[in-house]
Parts: structure tokens; C-alpha cells; sequence
């Protein structure tokens, strides 16, 4: 089970340069195009996760503010790549809480949520079955 991993992605993007500021509170990055501002305070996880929902916006051309839709589209896309199917199934048969999840999953509790939130009825289908298999091999 190979994990994405966005830094490496960014790497490849020799035209786009990321710098460490302070945004305004609840603001954990911003982007144009060519120049992602990312928030300093954030925790490794939550870097992580923020830097493939950048990525996001870069690969489908967007620059500035989006619509609550594409935004909503992006954190899907990016929970996906972060989150395969298969971490996720191995993970929620122990977890008690989305934290622990995230903590598990290395990313933060929103990547958590939109993944689980976003699942088809085939992914729910495949993880009942891992989770109805644990449950027959205790």
C-alpha cells in the first residue's frame, strides 16, 4: 500500500514556489499559480494535508479564491490521493475517533472527514467486508 506523498509531487513542480508566512486565522494557505503562501503554524499532518489540497488547485489551473463546489471537489480529490482505500480500511477497524484516524493516517481530522464523507457505496461495501473479516478472525 503506497502512500501519496505531496512533497515529492511539489518537488516535480520546479515552477512553483512555496513560502512559510503567517496567514489570518483560519487561513491555512493561499495560491496563484506560481506561488503558494502556506501558514507556518501548522503541525506536520496538517502541512501535509493542506500542501496536496494546493496541489489540487494547481493541476486543475486555478489561481485566487474558488467557489464553495470546486473547493469541495479539491478536498475530495486530495482526501482520496491521501487517503487510499486500503489505509483507511486497515485503520478505521481499530480507530475510536476521527482524531485517531487522522493521527493514524497522517493527516489532519478535515482530510478525515471528507474522506469518509465522500465514499462511494462500493468503498462503504469493500470496508464493511475488511471490518466483517477482523471481526470473524478475533
Amino acid at each position: 500500500m503506497e502512500m501519496y506523498h505531496p512533497w515529492r509531487a511539489l518537488r516535480a513542480m520546479t515552477h512553483v514556489d512555496v513560502q512559510w508566512v503567517e496567514l489570518p486565522d483560519g487561513v491555512l494557505a493561499l495560491g496563484d499559480g506560481e506561488t503558494v503562501w502556506m501558514d507556518r503554524r501548522q503541525r506536520q499532518a496538517q502541512r501535509r494535508s493542506t500542501i496536496a489540497h494546493e496541489l489540487e488547485h494547481l493541476s486543475a489551473g486555478d489561481t485566487g479564491c474558488q467557489s464553495p463546489a470546486v473547493e469541495r471537489r479539491i478536498d475530495e480529490v486530495a482526501a482520496a490521493k491521501l487517503v487510499s482505500l486500503d489505509q483507511l480500511a486497515e485503520a478505521i477497524v481499530w480507530a475510536m475517533s476521527e482524531e485517531e484516524l487522522a493521527l493514524d493516517l497522517w493527516v489532519d481530522v478535515d482530510v478525515v472527514r471528507t474522506r469518509l464523507g465522500s465514499l462511494t457505496e462500493e468503498e462503504r461495501d469493500a470496508i464493511d467486508r475488511v471490518i466483517a473479516a477482523r471481526e470473524e478472525s478475533l
